[in-house]
């Protein structure tokens, strides 16, 4: 099995990333017979949270933010262990392999896995989750990688099935692996069901069965006892989400053992220690950064060298960072690659802060005083966001920009976006739209290349890079090269252009800060990223 590209290199205590192996086998997979187990689990797991993102079971129309939300009752095709490599050993795939080509990837599940109502997982689900994924209405993050680019997928035998893409495309397993990847769906349920019946009462192969969900207020789900890897059964019988919007709120609940792990901003961790509460979360997790919406239309401010260029020097990031994220909880980002990525440049440095050039800049092309607006939302992984941007604003007004807030909805707003040219949203003559967004620090790189720069012709989601032509053609590129060492060559090209071109605005890498109660004796949610909590890997003092 392969580990993660770069990982060699760059692993350090505080981050994993998902692996970019070809080929993989299972010689030591735990046992998948779904009467073996012989656990009980006992108390309740309840997790306060500030927001359900778009409270969707369907992973299809969902997004890697919301895995946190409906993540605990799949599993994935492809698992990472605590070390950071793709293993068989954690999810659904016993096996895979890509053709000297990269074109063909043959999928072998493994024999014995269930779902929750006790039908086993067969390559007939294999074929219909990757189907399911490129669907027109299909926006999860690997999602655009399919609809762009596959070709065909057949069944070989009864756990074996092939994905050819029209393309090379040696990172698919990437795409399939757990917290942004695509997870297992069950055809026979959802064709008796339908998927508005799904919806309402989802199923999947994970370590949790869903129970109840009550709109904007909790989802539950209990203990799966037959679960095909025993050594990952919840040691808890019952797990409650809960909707809580405000900080205070949430540390109130740990507080009074009302909660017992809740998301936080880094702000917090003052009030956290000083209630003699537990600090926990995944370690630089994610990379905060600005993008520009409708960047690549010329007509936009967006699409000016200098006004990209004067967006980058406005803020003082290391001020910044040391405002949102103390105690080391973050540190300025020179780019929107991470340490772990392919590709990452280590000579680049953090964009100097120079108010007055940004001014010179703006004014050079006739855009002083070019209005901006900042969407404010609360985004689940990250709470802080609308103080990020109430503290940018306040940058760019000082820097020759006219800067405004927007209170928005993130459910509401992303659609909006992934729609790319959307005029209500930006007018061509109205503001320069800049945007808070996350990118996840451990997954590979192509990934957030995808989702969040390229176009939608290359199987982009937000396309908020200036120059898609040029970008798209280097991730093309990236996937169709095979050797590590060349790819990683076609990495830096992206990340030195994307960055020298001031293509997005890297702000902070930073960790993910969570509260935890004193009832909790370990948790281990994947590091490097925020958006794989593994609930599961939660134990209580004295279970």
């Amino acid at each position: 099995m392969g580990r993660r590209l770069g990982l060699s290199v760059y692993l350090l205590a505080i981050a994993l990333v998902v692996s970019s192996c070809q080929t993989s086998s299972s010689q030591n997979s735990p046992s998948a017979n779904p009467s073996a187990g012989s656990i009980t689990p006992t108390g309740t797991v309840t997790i306060a949270t500030g927001t359900f993102g778009q409270e969707k079971f369907d992973p299809a129309v969902t997004t890697h933010s919301d895995v946190s939300y409906y993540g605990p009752i799949f599993d994935w095709f492809v698992g990472v262990n605590p070390k950071g490599q793709n293993d068989p050993a954690y999810g659904a795939l016993e096996s895979w392999s890509v053709s000297a080509d990269g074109r063909s990837w043959t999928l072998k599940l493994h024999s014995g896995i269930h779902f929750h109502d006790s039908v086993e997982l067969t390559a007939d689900d294999g074929v219909f989750s990757i189907q399911r994924y490129a669907m027109p209405d299909a926006v999860c993050s690997p999602c655009g990688i399919l609809k762009s680019t596959l070709d065909s997928v057949n069944i070989v035998d009864k756990y074996t099935f092939t994905v050819k893409f029209k393309q090379p495309n040696f990172l698919f397993a990437d795409s399939l692996s757990s917290g942004i990847g695509l997870p297992v769906l069950p055809k026979v349920y959802w064709n008796s069901v339908g998927s508005k019946g799904f919806s309402e009462r989802p199923i999947g192969t994970g370590p949790f069965k869903f129970v109840s969900h009550r709109q904007g207020q909790d989802a539950v789900f209990e203990a799966n006892t037959n679960y095909w890897n025993k050594a990952n059964i919840p040691s808890f019988k019952t797990l409650r989400l809960v909707l809580s919007p405000e900080p205070s709120t949430r540390l109130a609940q740990i507080a009074t053992g009302e909660a017992d792990l809740a998301g936080m901003t880094a702000a917090s961790i003052g009030d956290i220690k000083a209630q003699g509460l537990q600090l926990m979360g995944p370690k630089r997790a994610q990379t905060m950064w600005q993008g520009m919406y409708r960047s690549w239309d010329p007509k936009y401010a967006g699409n000016v060298l200098e006004v990209r260029k004067a967006v980058n020097l406005a803020v003082d990031k290391a001020a910044l960072t040391k405002a949102v994220y103390p105690e080391g909880t973050g540190e300025p980002a020179t780019s929107l690659w991470s340490p772990l990525h392919v590709g990452y440049d280590r000579n680049l440095k953090t964009t100097t802060y120079d108010p007055n050039e940004a001014k010179r800049l703006l004014q050079s092309v006739g855009r002083l005083g070019q209005k901006v607006l900042l969407y404010q939302y609360q985004f689940p992984a990250s709470p802080e966001i609308p103080k990020l941007q109430e503290i940018i604003a306040g940058y760019l007004n000082q820097a020759g920009f006219d800067a405004q807030l927007m209170r928005e909805d993130y459910a509401t707003l992303r659609p909006k976006i992934l729609e790319t040219n959307n005029v209500a949203l930006a007018p061509a003559d109205g503001p320069l739209v800049l945007l808070v967004i996350t990118a996840s620090a451990g997954v590979s790189i192509d990934q957030n290349v995808r989702q969040l720069l390229v176009s939608k012709q290359a199987g982009g989601s937000f396309a908020l890079f200036w120059d898609p032509k040029t970008l798209d053609k280097m991730l093309t590129d990236y996937l169709s090269t095979p050797g590590e060492a060349d790819r990683a060559a076609l990495g830096l090209k992206m990340n030195d252009y994307v960055t020298n071109t001031y293509g997005v605005s890297p702000l902070a890498l930073v960790d993910i800060v969570w509260a935890g109660s004193k009832r909790v004796a370990s948790w281990s949610p994947m590091n490097g990223t925020a958006f794989d909590p593994r609930y599961e890997t939660i134990k209580l003092k004295g279970n």
